[in-house]
């Protein structure tokens, strides 16, 4: 077997390593605290029994080496050496403080007195209320309810434990690797957590993993399990369809993430069905979208990232202000990117800030400051109404627009031919796809409308649409990060000229306008213009003005009508908002 050698190379033979303690027991061998005589450097040392290994015992210690060897990322534990002997075969990483498993057992028992100087990484108080969460597990069937009033561990902790396991299964997965066996104790820190807060994750043990194009893998390894259609991994952490056998996919290890999070969260695995209430709708939700049953409706690993329970606060940056009125609500993205809901009814409102996690609430002349993570229960009602708001502005916001030429044709068994116009991926990264069919109507199907009754080339186009899109927005988003240029909304591709609609004008046309607010031009004619305070004018060639006020009011005036001051001060804005539509729409007056 070869070696994989670092600047400073590891021994090749068992004679170069002291071996100073077993740190732990992986799959197929165990696992000593070393130092290489050679470097003088720390590592750890698998030993792995072959005398007694068979046949499959042999395949998997040769595909654990064949796709760890390859693996180069800071997130996953690295393999510097492999060599054997006559009695084992060696395996040098990199050595690591502890396990997840290690750490989580810590925290819960986080009155031992080592942890004490460093306590602000646990949540305090959670020791009663883990004892009340350990009583109130209450088992019915295969049906598990548990009130959950305080997580063991503190967002700030889950956050970085969490992005840095995704982190590493994006390398992972881009690099055509399923892990198949993610659970706390082959999730390992780098550091003592207790000692740096700055810790950092690593992936280990690759005994299970999957190379899903087999190119890296020594011959007829996977000849006996194909498709990765075996039952494997650890009671607590597998997904649905590995335990029925349907097939192993990236979607298993999203699974297996959720599984994590929700021990990090609870200190137990999850079983039967879950019920989270009483858990943080952050947690909740995220928890309930890595744990979906069926694979194609489980969050992806890129969305994991994105959550505001990872991001740490509403992500708002690319959104533009808006003023909306229902009758129960007044809702408002403000230019600060600060998102603020008033309840009518009862006169209350919560403000929710889009570059930090500070939450405000008001009510009968009191207002309270809050973090994401210590907003009250009673609260939490209005932190849903926010984030549902923001998340239908993501998905009405694009950031990448691909514009095709008219030959993209598709030809499809049950829609017919079909060609593509248009590709968005939305801020929510839901993906639409329009198109045109052979009557020239036009018509939008977007990621989460497509059945699996479509037609297989329209589904696979749609897909091939959907991964250039994210190609395109990780490269402008990595050359943000470096830059610090806006680079958002990415337009790729000439828009083709549509066909006049009375007056020249173009439809359902808008922009936002600094100061003003958004102006539209509908396929009518008719200009819209939303001002920032929630009032509303429209009008056109040969429509009356018709003024909303903040509250939902309307007035209509004709030609001949005296207008009001208020009404007259927001018209006076109108010219310069179409004028500027104008310009960018490219209209001719």
């Amino acid at each position: 077997m070869d070696s994989n050698c670092d600047e400073e190379e590891f021994g090749e033979s068992i004679n170069e390593y002291e071996l100073r303690k077993e740190i732990g027991v992986g799959s197929f061998g165990r696992v000593f605290e070393a130092v290489c005589i050679t470097n003088k450097k720390q590592c750890a040392v698998k030993v792995i029994d072959i005398r007694k290994a068979n046949l499959d015992k042999v395949d998997r210690i040769n595909a654990e080496i064949s796709v760890h060897l390859r693996l180069k990322h800071e997130n996953i534990c690295e393999l510097y050496a492999v060599f054997q002997d006559s009695l084992n075969v060696y395996l040098v990483l990199e050595l690591c403080w502890g396990t997840l498993s290690d750490f989580l057992k810590m925290a819960i028992d986080y009155n031992h007195t080592a942890l004490r100087p460093n306590i602000n990484i646990l949540n305090v108080n959670s020791d009663s209320q883990l004892t009340k969460h350990r009583h109130s597990v209450k088992k019915s069937g295969d049906i598990i309810k548990t009130a959950f009033t305080k997580h063991i561990l503190p967002f700030a902790t889950i956050r970085r434990i969490i992005k840095q396991i995704c982190t590493g299964l994006h390398y992972l997965h881009r690099n055509n690797i399923i892990h198949r066996d993610l659970n706390l104790k082959n999730v390992l820190l780098k550091l003592n957590p207790f000692e740096k807060q700055d810790f950092i994750v690593k992936i280990a043990d690759f005994g299970l993993a999957f190379d899903t194009k087999y190119d890296h893998v020594p011959r007829d390894i996977f000849k006996r399990f194909p498709k990765g259609k075996t039952i494997c991994g650890t009671p607590g952490y597998i997904s649905p369809e590995v335990w029925s056998q349907d097939g192993v996919s990236t979607a298993s290890d999203v699974f297996s993430v959720g599984s994590l999070l929700y021990a990090l969260v609870t200190g137990v695995t999850p079983r039967g069905e879950l019920d989270l209430h009483g858990m943080h709708p952050f947690l909740s939700d995220l928890i309930g979208k890595l744990l979906k049953s069926e694979p194609s409706k489980r969050i992806t690993v890129d969305d994991v990232m994105s959550h505001p329970l990872i991001v740490g606060h509403l992500l708002t940056t690319r959104l533009s202000p808006i003023c909306k009125l229902t009758k129960s609500l007044q809702l408002m993205l403000t230019e600060e990117g600060d998102v603020k809901i008033l309840f009518l009814k009862s006169h209350s409102t919560i403000e929710v800030s889009g570059v930090n996690d500070k939450v405000v609430v008001c009510s009968k002349n009191k207002s309270s400051t809050f973090t994401l993570e210590s907003l009250p229960e009673c609260h939490w009602k209005k932190l849903i109404y926010v984030w549902r708001f923001v998340d239908l502005l993501k998905s009405r916001n694009a950031k990448v627009i691909f514009h095709l030429h008219e030959n993209n044709i598709v030809r499809c068994a049950i829609r017919g031919n079909l060609t593509v116009v248009k590709c968005c991926l939305m801020e929510n990264n839901t993906f639409e796809v329009t198109f045109l069919n052979t009557r020239s109507e036009k018509f939008t199907l977007n990621s989460q409308l497509l059945k699996s009754r479509d037609d297989e080339r329209l589904m696979a186009l749609v897909k091939k649409y959907r991964e250039n899109c994210i190609e395109i927005e990780q490269r402008m988003k990595k050359f943000e990060d470096e830059s610090g240029v806006n680079s958002f909304p990415v337009i790729i591709g000439k828009k083709p000229k549509h066909k006049n609609l009375g007056g020249g004008y173009t439809s359902d046309f808008s922009i936002t306008v600094d100061g003003i607010g958004s102006v539209s031009l509908k396929s009518d004619g008719v200009f819209k213009v939303q001002f920032h305070d929630g009032s509303i004018i429209t009008t056109g060639d040969k429509t009356p003005i018709t003024f909303q006020s903040p509250v939902g009011e309307t007035k209509r005036f004709k030609s001949n009508d005296v207008l009001p001051k208020y009404v007259l001060q927001k018209l006076a804005l109108v010219p310069k908002a179409i004028e500027e539509l104008r310009k960018k729409s490219l209209l001719k007056s």
